[in-house]
């Protein structure tokens, strides 16, 4: 009976999303292990996945992959392979998720033929912002045509454990690894000796030379949320010349918190921040750091950015959604089982 119920799913996913109901209705969630950006990935989880996504190949019409999960990308490496094997028979493939930084010289070189391989097996590529829809295409060498946009979404369980009722700290959060630049940052730290800078973050491990007012270290996941909760201001400090999305988790959970968001100009920061709206956008020097800092902490200005801080709230809640978000996804699977 198991056997039967599944097959009359949509299509099969390594993208667990279910807490929606009409994903889950229409989703056959596959046993993946937990693979977390921010733990140590372990080859035999990522030869698990890659097994599991094979293995749902052989019986299964439909495909929604995870674009970015794992070292060695196995999701990506087992769409290589489907492409041995005869296209009447080949599953159709939808790729979701934050997609690849190519990396320099030669390294990049074979990416790009990897990806021109599993291309032949992909057609939709699923981007959380229009930038990217743009710059992918350019540097994989993609078809345009198969790019498709889902908005972001707020993971709302980081949130129910009642972080929103913490008292307001002093200090000024920054969190993340992922395509972050935390030196500019320090060095608006060492302008701003009267605030306390926390950054959560593995990149600035066994450093000697941080200014007395910077604490940094990886936190828990509930740690890591409330220190954004409690803050006075949270940084979200990206590396610029990027040709990928980061950070929006951390951004998100800072707007929802009601906290001054202060983010670096980045690939696809418009799309979510409205500056001087719901956020500030600065250019990634220290000064525009120290200047962004002083001005949403000048008591002068407090009226504007807690004005600031609701407009950016009331629009996660209103359209940020996770059934927003998968309306969108459904619907780009609907356009490829038609198409198929």
């Amino acid at each position: 009976m198991q056997n039967q119920t599944q097959y009359l799913k949509k299509f099969a996913t390594t993208v667990r999303l279910q807490t929606n109901s009409d994903y889950a209705a229409q989703a056959r969630v596959l046993a993946v292990p937990d693979m977390l950006p921010n733990s140590k990935y372990r080859s035999s989880d990522e030869l698990r996945l890659f097994r599991e996504v094979l293995k749902a190949a052989f019986g299964e019409k439909t495909l929604l992959l995870n674009a970015c999960r794992g070292r060695f990308k196995p999701e990506l490496c087992a769409t290589v392979l489907l492409n041995l094997w005869p296209k009447r028979y080949r599953p159709k493939v939808v790729m979701y998720g934050d997609m690849f930084q190519q990396t320099p010289g030669l390294q990049g070189k074979i990416e790009r033929v990897i990806m021109k391989v599993a291309d032949r097996a992909i057609m939709r590529y699923v981007v959380i912002t229009a930038a990217e829809s743009d710059v992918f295409p350019q540097v994989w060498g993609i078809d345009k045509t198969k790019m498709r946009v889902c908005p972001y979404f707020l993971e709302q369980k980081r949130h129910d454990k009642g972080t929103m009722t913490l008292p307001k700290g002093q200090h000024i959060f920054a969190g993340g690894n992922s395509f972050r630049n935390f030196e500019p940052l320090i060095e608006a730290a060492r302008q701003l000796p009267e605030y306390e800078f926390v950054l959560c973050t593995s990149r600035l491990k066994d450093r000697t030379d941080l200014p007395c007012n910077v604490k940094a270290g990886l936190v828990s996941h509930e740690q890591y949320v409330k220190l954004i909760s409690t803050a006075a201001a949270v940084v979200i400090p990206l590396k610029t010349g990027m040709h990928r999305v980061a950070g929006l988790q951390t951004c998100f959970d800072a707007m929802w918190a009601k906290k001054p968001t202060i983010v670096t100009e980045a690939l696809g920061v418009r799309e979510y921040i409205d500056h001087r709206k719901t956020g500030m956008i600065v250019d990634g020097s220290p000064q525009s750091y120290a200047a962004a800092i002083r001005w949403v902490l000048d008591p002068g200005n407090q009226e504007a950015v807690a004005h600031m801080c609701e407009q950016a709230h009331a629009i996660l809640r209103d359209q940020y959604t996770l059934d927003n978000h998968i309306d969108h996804l459904l619907a780009v699977i609907d356009e490829v089982i038609e198409q198929s």
